[in-house]
């Protein structure tokens, strides 16, 4: 790895920013305006198709011409811990900065997160502001997804009074890269996509590493609004859960979600949706068993 000296001499980008992208061209479109728009341009792109179908890798194709911007491409939808690490790996960045092809990134962002690791933070997670939607989409984003919804992170996940807490978001944080050569990079073997990043936190502070959550970096996130949708999505995540509790512990996170599940109950009954709220909070809790039970009798096999 190249000092600090020769990274100036070969001109290096501060910043890699890592996204990975499945079927999603016209959320990745915005995304990448809000790019363009960055008032720090200390960075590099890496924008990793994982193997889509709709366009949305020549469409990335077509804006390498406006900033840095490297377009790779996985040889099979291989899921999100794939398409990251091939990011990673080829970062030239210190610092990598992650987000999903569906956020919208304020024009601050970069400089926010330049100013937060001036102060040699290691990793930081950030805030998510969901965009405005119908009752159906503002009720699912009030069940705390994605990254807190509109609930808040810190009602999903605790935070302590020094801003530490157990969990990064993967559409909102930035690692230092180094940080990777000690923990190695994102569990491929998860045969869902989900869980990679909880398995990831836990990893992280086993090492020792602190993990510190600022509300100051936020992304824009558009919420759930078709219902069909959702409902897979719920069952799909249970199946999920199943396979996280194979890697890693969850006795404590169990705790956090009796907990952020309180929050969330408490927050509906403050507003005139709280039948809609509390109804999808039944359906999601349902789906979820549903989704485990059904991966605990015929687990997922990841294809390689």
């Amino acid at each position: 790895m190249a000092n600090l000296a020769e990274r100036k001499e070969m001109k290096l980008p501060r910043f890699s920013i890592i996204i990975p992208v499945y079927n999603d061209k016209k959320k990745l479109e915005k995304l990448l305006v809000s790019l363009e728009q960055q008032f720090c341009k200390d960075f590099e792109v890496l924008l990793v198709d994982d193997n889509s179908k709709d366009g949305s890798y020549e469409l990335a194709q077509d804006y390498k011409a406006k900033y840095p911007l490297t377009v790779l491409r996985t040889k099979k939808n291989s899921g999100p811990a794939v398409a990251r690490n091939m990011g990673i790996v080829k970062a030239l960045g210190r610092v990598l900065l992650f987000t999903d092809s569906d956020c919208l990134l304020p024009e601050n962002w970069v400089e926010n997160y330049s100013q937060i690791m001036d102060k040699n933070f290691d990793i930081v997670t950030g805030k998510v502001k969901m965009l405005n939607s119908n009752l159906l989409g503002d009720s699912m984003s009030a069940l705390g997804f994605p990254a807190g919804g509109s609930l808040g992170f810190d009602k999903m996940w605790k935070v302590e009074k020094d801003g530490s807490t157990i969990q990064i978001v993967t559409c909102n944080c930035a690692i230092r890269k180094k940080v990777f050569d000690l923990v190695g990079l994102f569990d491929e073997t998860f045969p869902l996509p989900f869980g990679e990043d909880t398995e990831m936190s836990q990893r992280l502070l086993k090492k020792g590493y602190k993990i510190f959550y600022s509300p100051l970096v936020y992304i824009k996130h558009p919420p759930r609004s078709d219902l069909k949708s959702f409902l897979k999505w719920s069952f799909r995540r249970g199946r999920g859960v199943y396979h996280l509790k194979q890697k890693v512990k969850l006795d404590n996170f169990i705790k956090l979600r009796l907990w952020s599940m309180k929050n969330i109950v408490i927050n509906a009954l403050k507003t005139y949706r709280a039948p809609v709220i509390l109804s999808l909070f039944f359906m999601y809790n349902i789906l979820l068993q549903a989704g485990h039970l059904t991966e605990s009798i015929k687990p997922t096999i990841k294809k390689r």
